[in-house]
């Protein structure tokens, strides 16, 4: 995930409660709700051959259409006369950017031949999805998971009507809440290295997101480590190198994520101390897969001997 424009805090977001979130995020889902009433947005999924949602290739006009009206509708409040506070115009922002993701998203997991073109193209905008929500989370670290997920879930059950999108568009949105989760608290863990032990690191580029890499980490036998960080077992064990913890895959560390549900404790970010007791083990393992990596042999040695 690319964190490239990720905003600095200001007392202003920084400040805002949970509860003044949620509800910030509740008048966005009634502006996003009132684009569907409009009669132009309907004339506009007739011209897009309406009822079926799904083009030729499987991927939701319905979507397209709805994520043209969300980008207007978010340049003419900005652009407006209107005194719209900073909190309701990122929520607006972040929920204004769904239908797009949700388009890009469906088109990528549906098995439709697309060209490399449409490619890159529908993973630059899951990717800078996935950097909005982490820029907003991070501009408003009180925000509860549960309120962001409730909040993205009933943009898509309150603007699009067909089931099979809506089902299709909840899985898609709650697996990369949780990935999400899990790469920024990764970088806490990080950051806890780095000023107890010098380890310096760096959020990607989109580039390297788009290539699979999550931070670039600083080696002790190499200049570099990519890190490739997921929430889970089950995704990290795709590669069948997979040693519990991590599996080397195409010179990137495939790391499973070292935080629990409950570490998180309903938020985006782990406690300090949480983050604190898990950056020793974190550059443990760091260690093993660098010298699994430069030295196999040694590495076979060292851990055949425990």
């Amino acid at each position: 995930m690319s964190h490239e424009g990720l905003k600095t805090q200001t007392p202003e977001q920084s400040q805002a409660s949970s509860e003044v979130i949620a509800q910030a995020f509740a008048t966005a889902q009634d502006d996003l709700r009132t684009l569907t009433f409009d009669k132009d947005f309907h004339k506009d999924l007739d011209t897009h051959g309406m009822p079926d949602p799904f083009d030729a290739i499987g991927t939701p006009r319905y979507l397209a259409v709805l994520a043209d009206y969300s980008r207007t509708h978010l340049d003419t409040l900005i652009n407006s006369d209107l005194k719209v506070d900073r909190l309701r115009l990122h929520t607006l922002k972040l929920m204004a950017s769904v239908p797009t993701f949700l388009h890009a998203k469906y088109a990528l997991d549906s098995g439709a031949k697309l060209n490399p073109v449409q490619v890159h193209s529908a993973r630059l905008k899951v990717s800078r999805f996935n950097g909005q929500v982490a820029e907003f989370v991070t501009a408003y670290p009180q925000a509860r998971v549960e309120d962001v997920s409730k909040a993205l879930l009933g943009s898509v059950n309150a603007t699009v009507e067909n089931k099979r999108v809506r089902e299709a568009s909840f899985g898609m949105l709650s697996r990369t809440l949780f990935g999400i989760r899990h790469e920024l608290a990764q970088g806490q863990l990080l950051k806890h290295l780095q000023e107890t032990t010098g380890r310096q690191f760096r959020t990607t580029t989109i580039q390297e997101d788009l290539e699979g890499a999550d931070y670039i980490v600083q080696g002790d036998r190499v200049p570099t480590l990519i890190l490739d960080v997921k929430g889970s077992s089950n995704q990290a064990s795709q590669s069948s190198n997979y040693n519990g913890y991590y599996a080397i895959d195409r010179g990137a560390i495939r790391l499973r994520s070292l935080l629990s549900e409950q570490d998180f404790r309903g938020k985006f970010f782990v406690p300090e101390q949480v983050a604190a007791a898990r950056a020793p083990q974190l550059d443990h393992i760091l260690k093993l897969a660098e010298l699994e990596m430069v030295n196999p042999n040694e590495f076979r040695s060292l851990t055949q001997a425990r």
